[in-house]
């Protein structure tokens, strides 16, 4: 009776022995590093000889030594796999796997992912300023000046829904008093896309753009003057509708939006122009926009019109015409990437010089940046990279004037990890000509230079 029992037990681990752990294990999921492991199932007592073994049923005993003494009768189950137990407490760690993984992909509840961005900068600006003598005259002035900032300290929350279609982001600058940025909910699927809550309007590729994707530490003068002095784009409630054919080699999209006005509110100041949303005026408070661009070689080409609220004095709005044209390349290579924005503007404005002799008609103002980028590195996430970059732009308030032109130069270059974490160093010069309407700072036109040392990281 021993040695019968023994003879199976042997017979069972050469047997084992020879099915790869693999196999043996190739139903069961993958645990969560935060889950405790449940008990082991039980395993098929049955499984086919190695190769160096001679093939015979794995139930057969050995015979006995003893001469004479008959084999005792085998009471193995038949071939086949063995149906495995399962306790009460396996079934019920089994669940709460079951139902912890479900909840991980947003299956019952949905899923959250936070990220953030936050910015240490210092900036070195000299620059020339109108301020009062001790007679309250203004005097044009020379003005140095080192400051210590956090430009920018951001949350944002992410929400799947169960429904995949769904989600729902919001975004928060708490670098001082905290201010909502991006508050919305959205419905995408392969195609279409339905947008209602506060976002960037689309309008150009550069102002449409996170400031952490662009090579640059900010937007710039020119960003300044149309969004805080013109009233376009930037960041509104409102409703956006988009149609996009991702089977089609140009991949076309189509964008429409919708998004509440402002009003200047307080008076211009040379370094801020405050505004407000409109609430309850009469007429259509809202700025329409719509925006077609194609891929073509790479190239994303864009061009898109808005009709805008703008606001040309205290509580009062007009519609004012808005079109623009742009293209985005970015193309990563064996050992760096290129990245390339071209960016065209013009529209109706009521900044005008002093001088100019009354026509009952808007100014018509015109843009033009160009900026491009390449890295050294950088071709995966959190890859090292170092990149510089040059920054070029040119605003002319209005079509019909001479010696009108505000210039805006960059250069700098960026050294970090990429996507991560990044060091910057920018230098910045502004020059206007001498016929650049003061309107649009409430004093003389921009003459400056400025050096940035900016340190960023995202999570």
């Amino acid at each position: 009776m021993v040695m019968t029992f023994s003879g199976i037990c042997t017979a069972s681990m050469r047997a084992n022995a020879q099915e790869p752990l693999h196999e043996r294990r190739r139903d069961e999921a993958p645990r969560p590093e935060s889950e405790p492991e449940s008990e082991p199932e039980p395993e098929p007592t049955e499984a086919e000889p190695g190769p160096t073994e001679p093939k015979a049923p794995a139930t057969a005993a050995p015979p006995t030594t003893a001469p004479g003494v008959p084999e005792k009768a085998d009471t193995a189950a038949p071939p086949g796999p063995a149906v495995p137990t399962v306790t009460a407490e396996e079934g019920v760690k089994k669940k709460k796997k079951g139902k912890k993984k479900k909840d991980e992909k947003g299956g019952r509840f949905g899923s959250f992912q936070v990220k953030g961005r936050i910015y240490a900068r210092a900036e070195y600006d000299r620059s020339q300023m109108v301020l009062l003598n001790d007679n309250l005259e203004p005097v044009p002035q020379t003005v140095d000046s080192l400051d210590l900032s956090v430009p920018t300290a951001r949350v944002s929350m992410h929400y799947q829904a169960p429904i995949k279609w769904l989600t729902a982001v919001l975004e928060l600058d708490i670098s001082g008093r905290p201010d909502m940025k991006d508050g919305y909910v959205q419905a995408k699927d392969e195609h279409f896309v339905v947008r209602a809550g506060q976002s960037k309007m689309p309008v150009s590729t550069i102002e449409s753009s996170s400031p952490w994707s662009l090579p640059t530490v900010r937007y710039g003068l020119i960003h300044n003057v149309l969004v805080d002095r013109l009233d376009y784009g930037g960041r509104r409630p409102g409703v956006v509708v988009g149609y996009r054919d991702r089977d089609n080699p140009l991949h076309p999209r189509l964008t429409l939006g919708a998004f509440q006005g402002s009003y200047l509110a307080e008076d211009v100041t040379y370094t801020q122009r405050d505004t407000d949303l409109i609430n309850g005026m009469k007429g259509r408070n809202q700025s329409l926009v719509a925006r077609a661009e194609v891929e073509v070689a790479g190239v994303e080409v864009g061009a898109y019109f808005e009709d805008r609220v703008g606001s040309p004095a205290l509580f009062q709005t007009s519609h004012y015409w808005t079109a623009g044209a742009d293209a985005h390349y970015d193309q990563v290579f064996g050992n760096g990437g290129l990245r390339l924005w071209l960016d065209g503007v013009a529209g109706a404005s009521w900044y005008e010089h002093t001088s100019k002799a009354p026509d009952n008609k808007d100014a018509v103002f015109v843009t033009a940046r160009a900026m491009a980028a390449y890295r050294f590195g950088g071709v995966a996430d959190e890859a090292f990279y170092v990149e510089p970059y040059v920054l070029g732009g040119a605003l002319d308030p209005d079509a019909t004037v001479t010696q009108d032109i505000m210039l805006e130069g960059v250069v700098g270059v960026n050294v970090g990890y990429w996507r991560r974490a990044r060091l910057s160093l920018q230098g910045e010069i502004n020059k206007a000509q001498r016929n650049f309407p003061e309107g649009y700072f409430a004093g003389p036109p921009p003459d400056r230079v400025g050096v940035i040392l900016q340190a960023g990281v995202a999570f």
